[in-house]
């Protein structure tokens, strides 16, 4: 059962794109709050953002929806918000974008599926083009691009295995937006100005447990992301068309936000800031839940502000006021109790697989000296080799297992253990 979403959250083009697609499919709402959420953030682009000392904050967030397989209709969200949000505003990104020449390219793509590191940033980095009339050769910079990954997790698995790239130095430097991104390989400088790399990911709670490694979690994969979950709902046995009506209004809206927000530097009142103080304060203040669960969500505070920007924009306001504050630290509040519960279960995973092994390392060992007293050392070389254990899992494991009476050191036999029937 997924935690329960804040109502708060559903605020200005939050609510009216949820009144659109809610009655038309079984995915919670929550995904479709996901959803909007990721294709918003990247349609306003790095340009929308706040000064935050001598950096910008730009509202973009990157968001993941987590979900049964197959039943939760995590697929069924992204495509909703594919096909009645981007497919229609992505011909208007930059605001001049309807001046351009027909040979210039698109400055706003869609990437479905994974992929490679160097093959995602080639599709946000800058491009020379020649115009049509003048023959003119220009370069289009702020490139910005949508990457939808259906499975995350089939991707975590190739960053696991090597075999992505440089896929995970994208994911950790797109999430901060950098006014230059300079990435070499083979030799050659790809660089991307002003690009805006937009996040929309979707896997399930086993998949995520299944990849997420503990590396991962401290390079800060799980925390760049705001983690959505949900539970289906009613079923729909025949999906009722989107009211077109609803729709032209809902993007009528929706144009009218993004050419007030697009480009502005936006600010926040005195009271949204006091509380803001209030909250953060608290949050420093909150106890460790562990080193995994701390690592998955300390860019909560920030994860707050960005989606405070996201309200504000959603009511084509440049202001930051107390509504929007309060409903961003709510989500992101959600947010963090989401992927701490999943670390948490990782943890445990991981703690009895660790276990299990050394166990077995310890069945070999009897079967093969034939004692049934062995040491320390002797087990911890069954269990290491080129994906060997860690050896301060190893030693976590071993000592709770001795805590827990399985292993026992044998009494006069220099240190060496055996196991408690």
């Amino acid at each position: 059962m997924a935690p329960k979403f804040p109502a708060i959250a559903w605020r200005g083009l939050f609510d009216e794109y949820r009144q659109l697609v809610s009655p038309t499919t079984e995915a919670p709402d929550p995904f479709h709050w996901a959803a909007f959420a990721a294709t918003f953030s990247a349609l306003l682009g790095r340009g929308t953002y706040l000064t935050w000392g001598d950096e910008n904050m730009p509202s973009l967030t990157h968001v993941g929806i987590l979900g049964e397989t197959g039943k939760s209709r995590k697929t069924t969200a992204i495509n909703a918000v594919l096909n009645t949000v981007v497919d229609h505003f992505k011909p208007m990104v930059p605001p001049e974008a309807s001046m351009r020449d027909k040979n210039e390219p698109d400055p706003f793509v869609v990437i479905r599926g994974s992929g490679s590191g160097e093959g995602w940033i080639e599709m946000i980095a800058d491009r020379k083009w020649k115009h049509s009339v003048q023959k003119v050769e220009y370069v289009q910079k702020s490139r910005a691009a949508l990457f939808v990954v259906s499975e995350f997790s089939m991707l975590l698995g190739k960053i696991k295995r090597g075999q992505a790239g440089s896929m995970e130095d994208f994911l950790l430097n797109s999430y901060d937006a950098m006014s230059e991104w300079v990435h070499v390989t083979k030799g050659k400088a790809v660089v991307a100005t002003g690009a805006t790399a937009g996040l929309l990911v979707a896997t399930t709670f086993d998949g995520f447990k299944r990849v997420m490694s503990d590396e991962m979690v401290s390079a800060g994969l799980a925390n760049r992301i705001l983690w959505i979950a949900g539970d289906r709902k009613d079923l729909i046995s025949f999906r009722p068309p989107v009211d077109q009506v609803k729709l032209g209004l809902f993007r009528v809206h929706m144009e009218r936000c993004l050419r007030a927000c697009w480009n502005q530097r936006f600010t926040a009142t005195a009271a949204a800031q006091q509380v803001h103080d209030a909250l953060y304060r608290r949050e420093g203040n909150v106890p460790s839940q562990g080193r995994a669960a701390d690592e998955a969500s300390n860019r909560m505070t920030t994860h707050a502000l960005r989606i405070a920007l996201l309200f504000a924009a959603a009511e084509g306001k440049t202001v930051i006021d107390l509504p929007h504050i309060e409903a961003a630290w709510a989500v992101a509040a959600y947010g963090k109790s989401v992927v701490t519960e999943i670390v948490d279960q990782l943890r445990a995973t991981d703690d009895r697989e660790v276990e299990t092994r050394i166990l077995d390392a310890i069945r070999r060992e009897v079967e093969t000296t034939k004692v049934i007293h062995f040491r320390k050392r002797d087990i911890h070389r069954h269990v290491m080799g080129r994906n060997g254990m860690p050896a301060t899992s190893f030693n976590k494991g071993w000592e709770s297992l001795v805590v827990a009476g399985v292993l026992v050191q044998s009494v006069g036999l220099g240190g060496r253990f055996h196991v408690e029937d």
